[in-house]
Order: C-alpha cells, then structure tokens, then sequence
C-alpha cells in the first residue's frame, strides 16, 4: 500500500511521508446481544453497524475478524429464528405508507439534489467532528444538520425519474438515514464531556472515568422521537 501511494522509497523507509488522523469510524451503533439479536424481535444485526465491540476505537483490519467470529454466530442466530416463525404477511397499511415516503422523496423540483445535500452533511462532519472537536463545533454542526434535514423535507429534487440504476433516487434514500446518524453522533459527542478513545475534545481534555465511564443510549419513543439516556457505570475489570 505504502508502495502504490507513495513510491517505492518511502515503502522501503528511505524517504519521510506525511500522515493525518482521520474520523473515519465510530464507535457507537445497533445494541446486540452474545447471539447478535437486537432489541427487535427478528431482528439482527453484525459487523460495523453493531456499537460497543471495540470500546471507545478500534484498531485498523478488525472489522474482518469481527465478520469471521461473528458472522456464523448472526447466521445461525437467524436460521434458528426463521426455523421457529410461520410468514407473517406484510401490513398493507405499512406498505403504502412507505410507497408514498419514497414517492415524496422522488420528487422532481427546483430545489438541491441528494448529491449536493450529502456533499453538504460530509463537509460538516469533516470540519466540526473529526477527532480533535469542541462543544462549540458540535453545536454548530448540530445546526447545520438541523438545515440541511429541512431542506431535504421541503426542497429536495431527483434529478432523474428513471427506475434501472437511478443513483439519484438511491442518494435520495440514503440522505435522510445520513443525517439522521450524523445528527446521533453529534448529540452523543456533545453530551460527553470528555475525552475518550476516538473522541479529543479541545474543551474538556482529561478522561474523566469518576463520570464518563458509561455508555450514551439513544432509543426512539412510541412518538418517533429519539431521547438519550447514560447507563450506569461500569465498572472496571
């Protein structure tokens, strides 16, 4: 790798190269149990999407071993499951009602394209929640999300009405579920005054294990809006 993007010197250490840390992974996600079910029955989940396995990082390559450990286990969690349940049809009421989100979200108007509105949410992430950050950033991006969410819901316009290989359609998908964990991310840094794993923030430097060594928990209500609680602490092996 070092040979394909630097040259052949400096894979061979004999000539300096300039790195950075990048934000590129965190560490939060589906909360599952030893069998990789979720709190949804039937519903599981392995891999980057799960939180909790790496602790505050990771190193770099784990999440193949995470595949290959844990991957059979989901598999043979779920076979299990299916063996055990008769099909259940799907809820009509259900189905419209997600035919008519998407119908809204392909839209064609005036307003910004999926592509742009993404770009958007990425620059804010990179600027305000890389992994040297501040309550002021993180507030910051929080507004920033804020606007760009009103402006997906009220403006936002597919360029294209095809239905084979629409990228179009498919950024318009993806962008309300992007901002959505861009915006879970910056409350959970916002709420942890601290600095821990992947997380440095500028205005409060020190881990601080008396109050932070808990896990920040965001779980929707009956009413579709997501609170936040901190479990209690845990305590040190």
């Amino acid at each position: 790798m070092f040979k394909e993007v630097y040259g052949e010197r400096v894979a061979e250490w004999e000539e300096p190269f300039e790195a950075i840390s990048s934000q590129h992974f965190f560490m939060g996600g589906v909360r599952i149990d030893q069998e990789c079910r979720t709190t949804i029955e039937g519903l599981f989940a392995v891999g980057e999407v799960t939180g909790g396995m790496h602790g505050a990082n990771r190193l770099s390559g784990v999440a193949f071993t995470e595949i290959f450990v844990l991957g059979p286990v989901a598999g043979r969690t779920a076979a299990s499951f299916a063996g055990r349940e008769g099909f259940v049809s799907p809820d009509a009421a259900q189905v419209n009602e997600e035919i008519g989100r998407l119908d809204n979200l392909f839209r064609q108007g005036s307003g910004a394209r999926p592509f742009e509105l993404k770009a958007a949410v990425q620059d804010v992430m990179w600027e305000k929640l890389g992994p040297v950050r501040d309550g002021e950033g993180i507030e910051a991006a929080i507004s920033a999300f804020e606007r760009i969410e009103r402006e997906q819901a009220t403006g936002m316009t597919v360029g294209s009405s095809d239905t084979t290989y629409n990228r179009d359609r498919m950024e318009a998908i993806e962008l309300p579920l992007m901002v959505r964990t861009a915006q879970l991310v910056a409350h959970a840094a916002l709420l942890r005054t601290e600095s821990r794993g992947s997380q440095f923030r500028t205005d409060f430097p020190e881990r601080n294990d008396k109050e932070w060594l808990r896990n920040i928990v965001m779980k929707k209500d009956e009413h579709g809006r997501v609170g936040m609680r901190i479990e209690k602490t845990v305590e040190a092996a």
